[in-house]
């Protein structure tokens, strides 16, 4: 499924930050299926049991990776 810019735009500036800080998720439709659950697990592994804050420059370098990564992925499926 390849999510609307808009969409895809609110998941990366709120909804993975929210999920990354083990808040509630306020729009989930903006994730596929079961990738909220994918997100805790990668959570788990990248910041172990560290307390992270929105301002906190590795989530932030860590998410535009993310975000870069599915840009990617997008392009390559258009190109096809």
């Amino acid at each position: 499924m390849v999510l609307p810019l808009d969409k895809m735009d609110t998941k990366y500036r709120e909804s993975l930050v929210q999920s990354a800080l083990e808040h509630e998720v306020g729009n989930s439709t903006v994730f596929r299926s079961d990738e909220e659950i994918f997100i805790q697990r990668w959570r788990a592994l990248e910041f172990q049991e560290r307390f992270i804050k929105e301002s906190d420059p590795e989530l932030k370098r860590k998410l535009e990776k993310l975000r870069l990564r599915e840009c990617v992925r997008y392009v390559e499926i258009l190109a096809i």
